[in-house]
């Protein structure tokens, strides 16, 4: 899976954007699994796992917004909960895969 993942958390808003690059066509159909602790993205060539920090959550049955944008992607919302007691102000998380 050559795609790129990019996942931002914000923390003060309790919010997380995943975007997942423009797959490509030998790689389709893409599964994204989300359990509270990680993020799972299986193609049929490929499978890569995300885990999150331990003090970041996914809110179960939170994955909303599912929206498809040509040339550039799958964005999906989620809702997360953040150990506000850990880290200050905002955190972003970016994860290339290859």
């Amino acid at each position: 899976m050559e795609e790129s993942v990019f996942l931002e958390i914000r923390r003060k808003m309790q919010s997380g954007l995943l975007i997942i690059r423009e797959p490509k066509a030998e790689n389709l159909p893409v599964d994204i699994s989300v359990t509270p602790a990680s993020l799972e993205i299986k193609s049929c060539q490929d499978c890569k796992m995300i885990s999150l920090p331990a003090d970041v959550r996914i809110v179960p049955s939170s994955s909303r917004g599912l929206h498809y944008i040509a040339g550039d992607g799958l964005y999906v919302r989620l809702q997360v909960q953040a150990d506000s007691n850990t880290s200050k102000g905002e955190q972003l998380f970016c994860f290339p895969l290859s």
